[in-house]
């Protein structure tokens, strides 16, 4: 104010004196009066001064507090991610070529398995045809082998019925040939000591023979009523070959003692001769009995062996010759299949066609992209996140998408994507769901702290914490306004909050923005 009355007197001297000076008529009585008219003014302006003094105002800055507890309740952290449907198909092109063919357009719903496009088939057609020609012959020569391998059947189920007749009718032999006359020449033949009826050094053998026949005769007759086809043949013709051996030896036996008997008066020349004929035509009858029995044996090793090789050519329960040529066939036949069905665009899904990258005319490279196909009904949100991130989240958490709508996350991974540096998290969003199929959308995670629990970690807001020479400090405010610092010990940076592990506690009152403050100043603690 003082200096704004020496600028006006000053300038009202000069103009006035000045004057003066200048038309040199200066007098007492004119500069008395001025002198008196500067004291009017300069005591004028100093009253005025004094009825307004000069106030010195200070800027205090405006704080607010919050407990340690109602900042870290709940700690959100933000994300990005795209909206994808659950269900998607990318289509490529499989097999280079011209496109013959488009059976589909934008915005069209197809079904699982349609064919959507194709390009030229032309060598992959004729490559199928040849292919199936190749089967049904080696399907026709598989027959073919089946048919003999039917008749090899034939002859050795023919072969086994053989051998059963053989062995039954050896019995009816084997049994009337020592029954009906051997057995005339013992006294007691199903006794213990039979007795033989001729003196000979054949004595003890024949008797012993006879006792060793005495239970076999009777299971033999068993067994030809029982004995099938299906059974052990072999043995059972093995068994009727030992017990004729058995019966011709005691032939022979009688035979040569007949033959020295005509030294004896027990019988007459005429009946030892008789007897004699008789037991040749029982050797002879044995001795076709065991013709008969390797013959069946024979039969049905033959007829076996044959049937075997009719399998290994035919199309037996086993590895033939015939199946081998029919897997060779089929295998072709698939292989065709296959390059054939490489010409086609075809939907794996049922859906939508949201894209189509091709058209009929255009030539397409192998591994080109041709459509997608989703539903788009059915769609979730896959984003990528910190790992520090993923220990404030789990599977059910809601989150905030768009600030408009909710979702839920549904997985998250268990590892870090080497190709992000992040984890990989899926959010279900609701079927009536307005986001749009392949559209970004914010995520806005929000984790509640369980703060009441023992050990619990303290989280607050970078925002919080204020790096300073000594250290980082959070700021609270004492009776008097002034803030006061509080050392800290900062754990993990998680979002945009951090974790203190020592320094506070859940009850500590902390300014929640410490940007631009310090120590010891004054502040005004907001109300709002």
């Amino acid at each position: 104010m003082i200096t704004v009355f020496n600028k006006i007197i000053t300038s009202i001297t000069h103009i006035i004196f000045g004057k003066l000076f200048v038309t040199k008529k200066s007098t007492f009585i004119s500069l008395g009066v001025l002198t008196i008219v500067a004291l009017v003014i300069y005591q004028l302006f100093f009253r005025l001064s004094d009825t307004e003094p000069v106030v010195d105002v200070k800027n205090i800055p405006v704080v607010t507090l919050s407990t340690v507890g109602n900042i870290g309740a709940r700690s959100l952290f933000n994300a990005v991610g795209v909206v994808e449907a659950i269900s998607e198909a990318r289509l490529k092109v499989e097999a280079g070529g011209a496109v013959t063919g488009v059976y589909t357009e934008i915005g069209k719903p197809v079904k699982a398995g349609a064919i959507l496009a194709q390009v030229d088939s032309a060598r992959e057609s004729a490559s199928l045809l040849q292919a199936q020609g190749a089967y049904e012959a080696a399907l026709a020569g598989s027959a073919q082998s089946g048919s003999v391998l039917r008749d090899a059947q034939n002859s050795l189920q023919s072969a086994q019925n053989d051998a059963v007749t053989t062995y039954k009718s050896t019995y009816t032999s084997v049994s009337g040939s020592l029954f009906g006359t051997i057995d005339q020449f013992f006294s007691n033949p199903e006794g213990s000591i039979p007795g033989v009826r001729l003196s000979s050094s054949y004595t003890g053998f024949l008797n012993a023979e006879r006792v060793s026949l005495q239970p076999v005769l009777p299971r033999w007759q068993t067994k030809t009523i029982t004995l099938f086809s299906t059974d052990n043949l072999d043995t059972a013709l093995t068994e009727a070959e030992e017990t004729a051996k058995k019966v011709l030896a005691i032939t022979d036996a009688f035979i040569d003692i007949l033959n020295k008997e005509s030294r004896n008066t027990q019988y007459t020349d005429e009946e030892l001769r008789a007897f004699g004929t008789t037991f040749n035509g029982v050797r002879a009858t044995l001795v076709a009995n065991l013709g008969a029995i390797n013959n069946a044996r024979s039969l049905l090793t033959s007829a076996a062996e044959g049937v075997k090789r009719a399998e290994i050519a035919g199309s037996g329960s086993g590895i033939t010759q015939s199946g081998a040529q029919l897997k060779i066939a089929l295998g072709s036949l698939r292989s065709a299949q296959a390059a054939y069905e490489k010409t086609l665009v075809r939907s794996p899904i049922a859906g939508v066609i949201n894209a189509l990258y091709i058209k009929k005319g255009d030539y397409a490279n192998s591994g080109q992209d041709a459509a997608i196909v989703a539903n788009n009904n059915g769609l979730q949100i896959k984003t990528a996140i910190n790992q520090e991130d993923t220990t404030l989240i789990k599977i059910g958490d809601s989150v905030v998408l768009d600030t408009n709508s909710t979702g839920v996350v549904s997985a998250i991974a268990g590892a870090i994507d080497p190709t992000t540096g992040k984890v990989a998290v899926i959010i279900s969003v609701d079927d009536n769901s307005t986001l749009t199929n392949g559209s970004s959308v914010s995520i806005s995670f929000t984790h509640v702290k369980t703060t009441t629990l023992d050990n619990a970690p303290i989280v607050i807001p970078l925002s919080s914490v204020k790096l300073t020479a000594s250290g980082p400090v959070a700021f609270s405010v004492d009776e008097i306004n002034k803030l006061v610092a509080l050392p800290l010990e900062l754990g993990a940076v998680v979002g945009e909050n951090v974790t203190i592990t020592k320094g506070l506690t859940i009850d500590s009152k902390i300014v929640l923005d410490a940007r631009g403050l310090k120590a010891g100043e004054e502040v005004t603690i907001s109300t709002k």
